[in-house]
This record gives structure tokens, sequence and C-alpha cells, in this order.
């Protein structure tokens, strides 16, 4: 064989030998995203839990024996308040965030620790927070929106009339960030 020859027959051969590397290396799934383990908690038992994540699936929860369960009040922003629950007390429903280690797929998990949001604590703070805007908020129909002025105008109805204002406008103040003030 001559040299050429040689030289071309490794030149082809290596070229075989890289889009085989190069195809086997596609067919590898990419690592999927990991799985965030917070959701609700949907049935325990005796050592282990299933939480449906927000992300949609299910995984399970190996609970052994030293693991801490915090109950944290809704709207905490530390873990100050939480108060050390048995595992017993999660309830179903209730907003669980698990920490601790991974399996290879990402289907389970051995917790080090459980925080849970009591599902009834959350219902009582959403409804003292609707509460909350049925006292102070106030609902109508824009009329206009002044930038430059930062105002907003709304009609709203059930409102009494003031001199001038027979239409029953409320006029609210823009904040620099362009959220809206209390009435003006």
């Amino acid at each position: 064989m001559k040299q050429g020859q040689k030289f071309l027959v490794k030149f082809a051969a290596c070229a075989v030998w890289a889009s085989l590397v190069v195809s086997a290396g596609a067919a590898q799934e990419t690592p999927a995203q990991p799985v965030r383990p917070i959701g609700v908690f949907k049935n325990v038992q005796a050592d282990q839990l299933i939480l449906h994540t927000d992300s949609g699936t299910d995984l399970t929860v190996q609970l052994p024996a030293d693991v801490e369960v915090l109950r944290v009040p809704p709207g905490a922003k530390n873990l100050q308040q939480a108060v050390k629950i048995p595992v017993g007390e999660i309830s179903p429903s209730d907003r669980v965030l698990i920490m601790g280690s991974f399996s290879a797929d990402q289907k389970s998990m051995v917790a080090t620790r459980v925080l849970d949001m009591s599902q009834a604590a959350l219902a009582q703070a959403h409804q003292a927070q609707r509460l909350d805007w049925e006292r102070r908020g106030i609902s109508g129909v824009v009329q206009s929106l002044d930038p430059a002025a930062k105002t907003l105008v709304l009609a709203v109805p059930n409102t009494p009339p003031t001199p001038g204002n027979p239409t029953h406008p409320v006029t609210l103040p823009l904040a620099p960030d362009g959220t809206v003030g209390p009435p003006g």
C-alpha cells in the first residue's frame, strides 16, 4: 500500500470512530431537571410519605426515625416561629417542603427535615387576606389612566356623589413603581 492510501485508510477509520462517538453521546439522555421536593402531602405509611410535587410528579419520601418535622406558620420568613411536631400530625393536603438526599432516578428521597404548612392554617390566612381586601380595597371600572400625572380614575358603583363629581369617579395616585396608592 502506498503512503497516501495508508493515510486515507487511517483518516477514514478515525472519521468513522469519531462519528460513532458523537452519535453515542447524542443518544444519551440529557439529565432531567432535579425534582423540587415541594408540594402537597398525599399520604403517610409507616416510615414514608408520598408527596405530590408542584411539578406534577409523585415523590416517595423515606422518613428515618431521626427526621426533624417542623410546622411553619403561613407568611413566616424564617424558621424562628416553626414548631416541632411528630410525623403523625402531617395531614393530607398540607403543603410540605422536604430537605434530604435524592435517589439516582429522582423518584424517591431520604428526608432529613420536613417543613409542613397546615392546610387549615393556609385556609385561615387566605380568608384573612380576602377579608382585608374587602375591607380596605376598592373596585370599579377604569375610566382613565394618566402616567404623566400619576393618577388612575375609577368609576366606582355605590359611591355617593361629591360636589363637582356627579359620575362617582375616584382618583387614585400612582406610586413611582406604578402601583396604586390609597384613595386621594
